[in-house]
């Protein structure tokens, strides 16, 4: 995710890359494991916004799966 940290009010960026005949999902947790947004995703490369209004400072965890990869990440909203 790009900018990480994030500031309030601002937008981080994810560029994913779904393998042809899959799709993936982007999902975005608390630390206490609550589901706070989530993306389906299509085939082929591309970039999804993840917003910051409206979220509380501290840390949070992306996690991007399809069916044959899985990887988390962690994303900082500063005060």
């Amino acid at each position: 995710a790009w900018p990480n940290p994030l500031r309030p009010g601002e937008t981080a960026l994810v560029k994913t890359t779904v393998a042809p005949g899959e799709t993936g999902c982007l999902t975005v947790f608390n630390l206490r494991g609550q589901t706070i947004a989530r993306h389906t995703l299509g085939p082929g490369t591309q970039q999804t916004s993840l917003e910051s209004q409206g979220l509380p400072a501290g840390i949070y965890l992306y996690q991007f799966q399809t069916g044959t990869c899985r990887e988390v990440k962690k994303l900082v909203l500063l005060k």
